[in-house]
């Protein structure tokens, strides 16, 4: 009977080092297990003293592994590191891999317009309309409305910037 031995030290794919991602990442990463087994990942992902731990699935030896991190449990905003190590089905374990920073950026807040009043339906050469917006905030943090860009437009598909 052979003796079982532990698959190789995961590669961590994605995201890659320096990576700006979403607060639901998509981890990717790969291993070979000496005896074809299959394998699932343990990934640790760390932000100061923030910690998280997933595990994945079982894949075939050689094949790609994902693992998304839940919406219901979105990273915060920040510098994060990753690392992880395989499993395989008879239980040997890989030693964990070097650690790889990315990027949580949220993109909220999120204006919206909620009222839009034009001064007067048309605008001779020259002229002048007013236009006035109010935004409500439907994301999650204090928003400036000051800083918001509005784009002014006949079609709702193709924004004018004239």
């Amino acid at each position: 009977m052979a003796v079982n031995r532990a698959p190789a030290t995961p590669t961590l794919i994605a995201p890659a080092p320096g990576a700006v991602v979403t607060p639901t990442p998509t981890f990717r990463l790969k291993t070979d297990d000496p005896g074809g087994d299959r394998v699932k990942f343990v990934i640790r992902l760390s932000k100061g003293a923030e910690a998280r731990s997933f595990t994945t699935g079982f894949v075939n030896s050689g094949a790609d592994a994902t693992y998304t991190v839940p919406s219901a449990q979105p990273l915060s905003q920040g510098l994060w590191s990753w690392r992880a190590k395989a499993i395989d089905e008879q239980g040997a374990e890989s030693g964990w891999s070097e650690s790889q920073g990315f990027t949580v950026r949220v993109d909220k807040p999120d204006l919206a317009p909620s009222e839009v009043i034009v001064s007067s339906p048309k605008a001779m050469t020259g002229g002048v309309v007013t236009v006035s917006v109010r935004v409500t905030n439907r994301g999650d943090a204090p928003a400036s409305s000051s800083m918001t860009r509005v784009q002014l437009s006949r079609s709702a598909t193709a924004p004018s910037t004239s």
